[in-house]
């Protein structure tokens, strides 16, 4: 479950959703069956996502839910081993399009009216509705790249009897994911810093500085 949009453009409640089923929903289940899974020696395997470990603007909502999961899953791989119990952790890359659940979102219209309909006015004046539409519009774009349908990884998180602790599972986004991926998570944070901003600049100016630059 996610929602596009920058932070100040979210309603507090959107964020108190998204972690409610990304996150908490996951920690109820694994809480009520951590007896039955220690006294059977059976194992966890919980759904996070690259995204858990490499952050994007405009997705702040799925990547900290993401992100909890990881460490979640990490501490429960711990204090599981000693009871014979393993953890595995599934981060898919891109399998929206290839389970056809994108079909099922709103029209591209919709979600930015979504999106400024739980703005306020000073966000509103601020960002503009066309800086909300390239939000969209690039984000929606991403979404309808082909997308993985090995589903290897997950049969042998399951069954294997050595587990890795990760899956990645990016399919044909696989040498882009880990080209930014790996070096997201072991170099300086100006190293990935400089992508992002790259990236911010392709959605085009806020209303406000736009207007501002024209005065200066």
């Amino acid at each position: 479950m996610t929602r596009w949009g920058e932070i100040e453009m979210i309603p507090l409640k959107v964020f108190k959703n998204i972690l409610e089923v990304n996150t908490w929903g996951m920690v109820r289940v694994t809480k009520t069956f951590i007896p039955m899974i220690r006294h059977s020696k059976g194992r966890f395997v919980n759904v996070s996502s690259v995204s858990g470990r490499w952050c994007t603007a405009t997705n702040a909502m799925y990547c900290m839910s993401k992100s909890a999961v990881e460490t979640f899953s990490d501490v429960l791989r711990y204090e599981m081993h000693k009871w014979g119990v393993k953890v595995a952790i599934i981060e898919p890359g891109h399998y929206g399009w290839t389970t056809r659940v994108t079909k099922f979102l709103n029209s591209d219209k919709n979600r930015a009216d979504d999106i400024w309909q739980g703005m306020d006015d000073i966000a509103k004046q601020d960002y503009g509705r066309p800086y909300v539409d390239s939000i969209v519009d690039t984000c929606s774009l991403d979404q309808r790249v082909a997308g993985y349908l090995d589903n290897t990884s997950v049969i042998d998180a399951i069954l294997s009897k050595q587990p890795k602790h990760r899956y990645v599972i990016s399919g044909l986004l696989g040498p882009a994911a880990w080209r930014d991926f790996v070096p997201y998570n072991i170099m300086p944070s100006w190293w990935s810093d400089m992508k992002m901003y790259r990236q911010q600049e392709a959605l085009g100016i806020p209303a406000y500085l736009k207007d501002k630059k024209k005065t200066m």
